[in-house]
């Protein structure tokens, strides 16, 4: 079995090459149905999310100046259950896709954890296991986090944007232009941001392989011995604490680049 690398350069993101991408569309393979689920979940939620507004409009431009009463109960009680549908659709889609993640991660994390098994000892010697174990956890976890997140971020807003747009131009199309006009202003900036954003992750997890690595040497079994026999507990605490504050830190620019 080939030898898994853990010294690339993690400030580069992975070049998206055609047998890059087909690994991990081998992931979502198995669950290809929920994904189409979640899809369809998405755009529901984003076209039925108009709803309550454009009821309102009626409400306000109809209902209320003709004291229609009977139209007013009929569309106040249509807002109230699109609310309650948008509401249940949402939650449908974030157990589905956190339901897709999950599996997903726990897939790699087994095949990671195979691949290491057979890897031979002289491997061992050679990484930090503080690096090891970052992969198999963390790293491993944040595939969750950019499917939840980036991906269906992204999707949702796309349909939003789309929905949105159809609605304004059904409406009125001068303003539907005008919105249109605005868009680039917010998506060329992401280019960068998203850059930034990599290269803080990269950081993040750099650090967290620092403090996996000392928890590791300071409170293993024969790590934890000889701290107590040379008397290092302050020091080891110490190096510790700076470690971590790193990472509290770094994960902080990391949760706030973009936003």
């Amino acid at each position: 079995m080939a030898r898994m690398r853990f010294d690339f350069d993690q400030t580069k993101k992975p070049e998206l090459t055609l047998s890059f991408i087909r690994r991990i569309l081998n992931y979502f393979k198995p669950h290809a149905l929920k994904l189409i689920l979640v899809i369809l979940l998405i755009f529901a939620t984003s076209t039925l999310g108009l709803v309550p507004s454009l009821l309102l409009q009626k409400i306000v431009d109809i209902a209320l100046p003709k004291h229609n009463l009977p139209q007013l109960g009929i569309l106040v009680g249509l807002s109230i259950s699109a609310t309650i549908l948008l509401n249940l659709l949402q939650v449908a889609q974030g157990y589905l896709s956190t339901w897709i993640a999950k599996n997903i991660t726990l897939t790699m994390k087994n095949n990671l954890y195979r691949h290491l098994s057979f890897l031979p000892q002289s491997f061992f010697t050679t990484v930090k296991e503080g690096e090891i174990l970052t992969r198999l956890t963390s790293d491993v976890d944040g595939i969750q986090q950019v499917f939840q997140t980036t991906f269906i971020n992204a999707l949702s807003s796309i349909f939003i944007l789309a929905t949105t747009l159809f609605a304004l131009f059904s409406m009125n199309p001068i303003l539907a232009a005008v919105a249109l006009v605005t868009v680039p202003l917010f998506i060329l900036p992401t280019r960068k941001v998203g850059k930034r954003r990599w290269q803080i992750a990269a950081a993040s997890q750099s650090a967290l392989s620092k403090l996996n690595q000392h928890t590791q040497e300071t409170l293993s079994t024969s790590g934890s011995t000889l701290m107590k026999l040379f008397t290092k507990e302050d020091e080891a605490f110490s190096t510790f604490d700076e470690i971590n504050q790193e990472v509290t830190a770094l994960q902080i620019r990391e949760s706030l680049a973009g936003r």
